[in-house]
């Protein structure tokens, strides 16, 4: 009663490659990954610690990126992903459903420019510090923000 299931199917409509699993203050997961067919990113959430899942809608944080991983801090979804040769950050505050607006209204900001399809990371390093990394050429790079994905940098 109450543990973790072992093995549960997720989709088995879709071939999906680069999972990335996020834990949800809510105790609930999310996984995000890409699907080949449609070459789009989906979600899918679990609210029963393992023992179903159920898509998320096409709408929400992540959905028009590639490649996209996800990370919460403190109620607050973070997305990092690519899109017409940049990588791109978002933010939700309602658990990934909508998008919400960095100031000047715009839902995503540019973190850096990108070749090829590198698949970007993004970790919290605390409530408003980010670092989204990712391959260029045979190097990995780092940008850092520290102010909610509003303004971003390369370290190094």
């Amino acid at each position: 009663a109450g543990g973790w299931s072992e093995a549960v199917a997720i989709s088995t409509a879709a071939r999906f490659a680069y999972p990335r699993i996020a834990t949800l203050r809510s105790g609930r997961l999310q996984i995000t990954a890409f699907d080949l067919p449609s070459r789009r990113t989906v979600r899918f959430q679990s609210r029963d610690r393992n023992l179903s899942w159920e898509g998320l809608p096409v709408t929400g944080i992540a959905t028009d990126l590639q490649y996209a991983d996800v990370a919460d801090h403190a109620g607050t979804l973070f997305a990092a992903g690519l899109d017409a040769g940049a990588i791109w950050c978002e933010f939700s505050t309602d658990e990934g459903a909508t998008k919400a607006e960095f100031q000047g209204g715009a839902t995503r900001k540019r973190v850096a420019d990108a070749t090829g399809t590198p698949k970007p990371t993004i970790e919290i390093l605390g409530s408003r510090v980010l670092v989204v990394s990712f391959t260029r050429g045979s190097a990995v790079v780092d940008y850092v923000s520290r102010d909610g994905g509003e303004t971003w940098a390369g370290v190094g």
